[in-house]
């Protein structure tokens, strides 16, 4: 049995906060909608953050109870389980 924490994907952009399903997430990192149109709370996060991988602008990503800092490039491959080996090596 799954619990809601591994079913949930937490983004904090720096600005906002945002809790989503696995569907909304795809959604959102297939730009079916921007990252504005999805209700959510301030961050919990002042400054911004350089992806773990590839050092672009990043946001905070939390999924299965785990954190990564990742570029919206990286996000879209981490919740498609499609990083690469040498990627996964960085951020675990």
């Amino acid at each position: 049995m799954f619990s809601e924490e591994d079913m949930l994907a937490i983004i904090d952009n720096g600005l906002r906060r945002v809790i989503l399903c696995p569907n909304r997430v795809v959604g959102l990192l297939l730009k079916a909608y921007t990252f504005d149109e999805v209700e959510g709370n301030p961050s919990e996060y002042e400054e911004k953050v350089a992806c773990d991988c590839c050092e672009n602008d990043a946001i905070y990503f939390k999924d299965s109870g785990t954190e990564y800092r990742v570029c919206g490039g990286h996000a879209m491959k981490l919740a498609k389980k499609n990083l690469s080996p040498g990627d996964w090596g960085i951020l675990s």
